[in-house]
């Protein structure tokens, strides 16, 4: 079984000048990895692939059905698939690298042996004026392990508790019919779509959230490190504060360095493509 393999999602055949940064830079400081392009048929992904193969980077390309890449939604949906990680069975890891990450140093072999289930970016947010951890990890940089994410998806729980569930359902002073109509919902949410299990799954939001706020809270075995050890690993939110926070250290990597400060990064990211 191989270690690990870099998972770069494709989805239009021409990528904008920040795009060809991002892949390039990849491909330089990644280049002891394979590389796994994951895209859908008749994407035209040439454009990449010359790149690598005038490199000769060792690289395969992964289909995947093209509504998974035509929106957030369908990415999201794609990211808790059981048959995307089943794809990668035969690597211990994944490195997730959407084309708005950046790379600043090959440190992939030391994060894979810590043998966390996942990580990311800590996000964060801001509370009575003050900015604080709201857990780990962004998804567009980060590691996974694929064994975890395929028992996660295969193990059942529940992603709301059936208690707040009621609560949120059966508020005072609805009426007998209001009550009848919103009993059948519950029901469906009790059985049908409110699980980790992936056949009783139809999680509508970000699937970073999913894997951070959902199965690391609900299984004890699938291992997220906490916030201070993820900024090592990426930034996204807040990066001149993470900065700070990491001993003005850059870490292993950043994700939408173009959305967050990019008058931060961008003397880091130029210096390192001149």
């Amino acid at each position: 079984m191989s270690t690990v393999t870099i998972v770069i999602p494709i989805y239009k055949n021409r990528p904008n000048q920040q795009e060809i940064l991002s892949f390039n830079q990849c491909i330089n400081i990644l280049s002891n990895y394979e590389i796994t392009i994951v895209t859908f048929e008749h994407c035209d992904i040439t454009y990449y692939t010359a790149i690598m193969n005038a490199q000769n980077i060792t690289y395969s390309v992964k289909y995947f059905k093209k509504t998974y890449f035509e929106n957030i939604k369908g990415y999201n949906k794609l990211m808790i698939a059981p048959s995307f990680y089943k794809a990668f069975k035969m690597y211990t890891f994944i490195l997730i690298y959407q084309l708005d990450a950046f790379v600043f140093r090959d440190e992939l072999k030391d994060w894979c042996n810590k043998g966390y289930s996942y990580i990311g970016a800590p996000w964060i947010v801001k509370k009575n004026g003050l900015l604080e951890f709201d857990d780990t990890g962004n998804g567009g940089l980060s590691l996974r392990k694929v064994r975890d994410h395929i028992k996660a998806l295969h193990s059942f729980s529940y992603i709301v508790s059936p208690k707040k569930l009621v609560k949120e359902y059966f508020q005072p002073k609805r009426s007998f019919k209001a009550y009848l109509q919103l009993s059948f919902k519950l029901v469906k949410q009790l059985i049908s779509i409110n699980n980790t299990y992936y056949l009783l799954n139809d999680y509508k939001f970000h699937e970073d959230y999913f894997w951070c706020k959902v199965v690391a809270k609900n299984f004890n075995w699938f291992k997220v490190p906490k916030a201070e050890e993820a900024l090592k690993f990426s930034f996204e939110l807040e990066p001149s504060y993470l900065f700070h926070l990491n001993n003005d250290q850059l870490p292993f990597g950043c994700h939408a360095w173009e959305k967050y400060e990019p008058d931060f990064w961008i003397s880091y990211i130029r210096a390192r493509t001149i």
